[in-house]
């Protein structure tokens, strides 16, 4: 008989702080952030869904990325269902440790049709008796710099702050400059709606619970402090960490450290990171070292001196340098999340960078 491997660590404290802020009433909508792939969705799908429910919550989730082209579409079907089934977005979405983004690249602005169709779904749903619970995953999708999403939002929240006694809202966003233009922006719709909930890092607990899997699934066991050295340079990413366990488990490795180094190359990640590094201008390329390094202070003077002697110009004006920080931006390589200050959106990525700048 096949034994059953627990893979998934489940976040038994931050499940019960969260729900317990939202059932007592402190707060009507708590907004979670972290980095992508950090275990923001398998906490809602795996950890705090189930637990909602036992405490009698109607329980929707809609992942704005799983329809990048039209996101509104997610919620509208997300809140247009009778009822959703755990089971089948577990299935859409994918497996614990390994749950899937997807992307589109054109964008389509929301309907008079969409906002018909957002209250219309509210008042079937609020028919409910119970308590209802939503969890709307990667909502700075629904941010734009021309305010594509505005209208909907808008709607969106006024239905939530007429029912914020029966609704409850968990966000979750893995873009800092994007919550705060949600949330942060005075014109924003959702200005102020929702208090931001650092997810806790994991740490040895985390490590040990699947180092544990891994140990029942191979009857090898791996060493505990290599493991937790391994987690550290994964940046503690537990999906990468996951990842990584589960090519060890595949080809029968059992010295961590090493397969990390090997796994880094077989997954394509630092090949996908010289793809994207080759494919950049080169004051893009030192712009990123010199955000590698501090993040500010980009326009200064002595910044722009150092940056025409590397190139060997005589002018570089700050309008072409404020361009190329915008593209970065677009491309989601780096963030703003102060005016002047800018940081990676991937921590792998700003160590690869800097092993570029030790070159």
């Amino acid at each position: 008989m096949t034994k059953t491997i627990n893979w998934h660590y489940p976040r038994t404290d931050t499940t019960a702080t969260i729900l317990g802020l939202l059932e007592s009433g402190s707060t009507h909508a708590l907004t979670i952030f972290a980095k992508r792939r950090m275990g923001k969705t398998e906490l809602l799908i795996e950890d705090i869904w189930p637990a909602a429910v036992k405490l009698g919550f109607e329980v929707r989730y809609a992942s704005f990325w799983s329809n990048r082209s039209q996101p509104q579409k997610a919620l509208l079907d997300a809140i247009g269902k009778k009822t959703q089934s755990i089971d089948e977005v577990k299935a859409r979405i994918g497996l614990p440790g390994n749950y899937l983004e997807t992307t589109a690249s054109v964008r389509h602005p929301q309907s008079a049709d969409d906002l018909d169709q957002l209250s219309a779904v509210f008042r079937t749903l609020l028919k409910s008796k119970k308590p209802i619970l939503l969890m709307l995953d990667e909502i700075q999708t629904l941010a734009s710099d021309n305010g594509e999403y505005d209208d909907f939002v808008a709607a969106l929240r006024t239905i939530l702050d007429v029912n914020k006694n029966r609704i409850k809202v968990i966000f979750t966003g893995s873009s800092q400059e994007g919550l705060m233009k949600m949330f942060k922006r005075q014109k924003a719709p959702l200005f102020n709606f929702s208090h931001q909930f650092e997810l806790p890092q994991l740490g040895a607990a985390f490590v040990k619970h699947m180092t544990d899997a891994f140990q029942q699934a191979s009857g090898r066991t791996l060493n505990p402090s290599a493991s937790l050295r391994v987690f550290n340079r994964c940046h503690y990413v537990p999906a990468k960490f996951h990842d990584l366990l589960r090519s060890m488990l595949i080809n029968g490795r059992v010295d961590i450290e090493r397969a990390f180094e090997d796994h880094q190359f077989e997954s394509g990640e630092i090949y996908q990171y010289q793809q994207v590094w080759e494919g950049l201008p080169i004051l893009s390329q030192e712009l990123l070292k010199m955000i590698a390094r501090d993040g500010e202070g980009l326009y200064q003077s002595e910044r722009l001196d150092e940056l025409k002697s590397i190139m060997g110009v005589d002018e570089l004006s700050t309008a072409t340098v404020q361009n190329h920080v915008d593209r970065l931006r677009r491309a989601s390589i780096i963030e703003s999340l102060r005016r002047g200050q800018y940081t990676f959106a991937e921590a792998a990525f700003a160590e690869f960078v800097r092993g570029r700048a030790s070159k």
